[in-house]
């Protein structure tokens, strides 16, 4: 009743509240995805990234994938990773048991499910024999595969035109198995010879694992003795590039790590602030309502009573300006 007879203090508390609330969870939920929370894969914290660097532009922001030949050499030779996996990801047109659609779509090596904790909810996934082969086979996201088979479990075997090339579909992928870095639909197997000769410019985004117990630091001499091998194979292409190998989780995310931390002490700023406001309110309002409590206690309100009357104001507050604030940041 007394929060109802202060419409506006109310409503400017509350409203305090939920901002805070709503920035903090938002800006926390991005910072925990990118930087606190492991990544989402099997032994996440020994993933790394293969890139190569142009001549004078040391900065990770200008790295560029290998091409399809150099992904090939380098997976033979390199021996200081467990596993070396890549993607080349471009739209696909997809025609045949439904309308036609450009659908995201990705030419992995056969490891690529395995190395990103990959599981098929339906039949299985491409083989590396398959894949040497140049198999028409794809597997299918599970997205694409309720929207466009309405989550049939008899989809295996069926035919789906790619680019105008039949493929057969021999599974489809889990719910969870969207990774986020490679936003694809659909996978086929990565074929060097057949990317090449589709585009010179064709490019295989390469991923590796560590052996259990090795760094990074340890790996890219070994990585850098490889490329060197390749640059002399390869000169026009390779001459003044540098190897490189980037943890997984600085290779997806330490572009934004100054923004992440910089939005943090914002909000960590915004919360210093808020916190002073609402007691300043709090204390304007106790102050305002001095005869209230003279009266309250003349007529036997204990201490105790007049607390426990504050606190329970409080604790409405508190709770309508979280609720507000958790659903404005899961909008």
């Amino acid at each position: 009743r007394m929060l109802g007879k202060r419409h506006g203090l109310t409503a400017g508390r509350v409203l305090t509240v939920t901002i805070v609330v709503t920035a903090v969870s938002a800006v926390f939920t991005v910072a925990n995805a990118t930087f606190l929370r492991p990544l989402p894969f099997p032994h996440a914290d020994r993933l790394v990234r293969v890139y190569l660097q142009p001549p004078g532009r040391p900065d990770f922001r200008d790295a560029n994938p290998l091409n399809p030949l150099q992904f090939e050499r380098f997976r033979e030779r390199a021996r200081s990773l467990e596993r070396v996996e890549g993607i080349w990801s471009a739209d696909r047109a997809v025609t045949g048991d439904g309308d036609a659609e450009a659908v995201p779509g990705g030419r992995v090596s056969a490891g690529f499910f395995t190395l990103f904790g990959g599981e098929p909810q339906v039949g299985r996934v491409f083989t590396e024999a398959e894949a040497a082969a140049d198999e028409r086979v794809v597997v299918l996201g599970h997205g694409l595969w309720t929207r466009r088979y309405g989550g049939d479990r008899a989809v295996v075997g069926r035919t789906l035109v790619l680019d105008g090339e039949p493929h057969v579909i021999v599974g489809v992928m889990r719910r969870d198995f969207e990774p986020a870095f490679v936003p694809t639909l659909l996978w086929t197997p990565l074929s060097t010879r057949n990317a090449m000769g589709r585009s010179t410019l064709t490019s295989v985004v390469t991923y590796g694992r560590l052996p259990p117990g090795r760094t990074v630091a340890q790996s890219l001499p070994e990585i850098t003795t490889v490329f060197a091998d390749l640059t002399r194979e390869m000169p026009a292409l390779l001459t003044g590039w540098t190897a490189g190998l980037k943890d997984m989780r600085a290779a997806l995310y330490g572009r934004q790590a100054p923004a992440v931390l910089m939005l943090l002490a914002a909000v960590a700023a915004l919360g210093l602030i808020a916190i002073a406001n609402l007691a300043n309110l709090t204390l304007a309002d106790v102050m305002f309502r001095r005869s209230d409590f003279a009266v309250r206690a003349a007529l036997g309100a204990s201490r105790a009573n007049l607390a426990a009357g504050e606190i329970a104001q409080a604790l409405i507050l508190a709770a309508a300006g979280g609720a507000a604030g958790l659903a404005g940041a899961a909008w």
